[in-house]
Order: C-alpha cells, then sequence, then structure tokens
C-alpha cells in the first residue's frame, strides 16, 4: 500500500499542544459552568437525563437534574480535566528531555 504524498505526518509535540487544547476547552467549560451552577438555588432544576427503562418494553426514565447534582458534576469533570493536562504538561517535559539527549548523543549539544 502507498502513502498518500499529501498527507502531513504530525509531530509529537504538535499531537501533544492538540490534546491539550482540546481539554484546556474542556476545563474552561466546566469553570465557566461551575460559577453559573454556583449562583443557582441548588434545589432548582438545570436539566435532565435519561435513565434505562426499568422494565423490558417501557419507555426509558427521565430523571431531573438540580444545580446541586449539576454543581458536583462540573467539580468532577473540572478536577478529571486539570489530572489530563498535568499528564500532558509532564509528557511535554519529558519529550523535552527526551530531545535533548537525542541531540546531545548526536554531537549537536556539547556541554
Amino acid at each position: 500500500m502507498t502513502e498518500d504524498p499529501n498527507k502531513r505526518k504530525h509531530t509529537t509535540q504538535e499531537l501533544l499542544n492538540l490534546f491539550h487544547n482540546t481539554h484546556l476547552q474542556k476545563l474552561v467549560a466546566a469553570w465557566i459552568n461551575i460559577g453559573v451552577f454556583e449562583k443557582i438555588d441548588p434545589k432548582e432544576r438545570v436539566g435532565e437525563r435519561v435513565a434505562p427503562p426499568l422494565a423490558k418494553g417501557q419507555m426509558p426514565v427521565r430523571i431531573e437534574i438540580t444545580a446541586k447534582e449539576a454543581l458536583e458534576n462540573e467539580h468532577k469533570k473540572f478536577k478529571g480535566q486539570a489530572d489530563i493536562l498535568r499528564a500532558i504538561q509532564k509528557r511535554e517535559k519529558e519529550l523535552g528531555k527526551m530531545k535533548d539527549e537525542e541531540l546531545y548523543a548526536k554531537g549537536k549539544i556539547s556541554t
């Protein structure tokens, strides 16, 4: 199978940047939602979700989501995205060290 000559290969740094930006957007969205749900009465209905049917042949059950529950979910999302961003930053540092070691091994960096 021949490779498409127009197909561009991404570098590791470009892929890390893509992952970082994607998860940063999700973190910011959760941060904004936290601010919104903190200002709402905790018992106020802010949405609904669908649960599976209780018995075979029944319709799915709709469950109301309160501001308190939504706030808890957004805090979980925020923490999860923050953990992912920290892991990406750790990998970027490791990548930088690997590049430095590679350049040093090739003799392009002198001590």
